[in-house]
């Protein structure tokens, strides 16, 4: 909380509790599975007006609830980072993007280098519950032992199906 709007706050390596942000700030982890924040629900939230950016860090939460929460009005940049879906027998998604949120995941130039793992059937690599584009290029998603990277797939359609968009609700 102490953090002035538009900080850069290095997180060093450890295990943090979830974090909730209500300002524009940039997070940067010590490395993947080095600096792990491991929310009760979610493992971060970013709220209405906050525009935010992570990079170099896990993100991980063991209840039913998204580990990611992008609320309407919330502005989030990931870069090379792993999200991890609830762990458990949940079904939630890895990321959930409310109408009106904005996700960056990797653009042309600015690839994303980002992990999001799904356990079970059921969970989401991503739920857009709006019909923004999502930008994700330079990630790899993964379902239990199954990695489908963007590089090697001769189609987007196994990704794709583990997405729910707003337009899935009009079929």
């Amino acid at each position: 909380d102490a953090a002035p709007n538009g900080a850069t706050i290095h997180l060093d390596a450890g295990e943090y509790d979830g974090i909730v942000v209500d300002k524009d700030l940039t997070f940067i982890g010590a490395g993947v599975g080095v600096t792990i924040i491991n929310g009760g629900s979610p493992a971060l939230t970013v709220t209405n007006g906050s525009t935010v950016s992570f990079s170099n860090l896990t993100l991980t939460t063991s209840t039913n609830d998204p580990t990611v929460l992008v609320e309407s009005g919330g502005n989030l940049t990931l870069r090379d980072s792993e999200v991890e879906e609830s762990t458990g027998a949940f079904n939630q998604a890895a990321i959930l993007v409310q109408a009106g949120g904005l996700l960056d995941l990797g653009i042309i130039g600015d690839l994303g280098g980002n992990t999001l793992v799904i356990t079970g059937a059921g969970g989401k690599f991503i739920d857009n519950q709006d019909d923004t584009t999502i930008s994700a290029l330079g990630n790899t998603f993964q379902q239990d032992a199954t990695v489908y990277s963007t590089a090697l797939l001769a189609d987007d359609f196994a990704i794709e199906d583990r997405i729910t968009h707003k337009m899935d609700s009009f079929a």
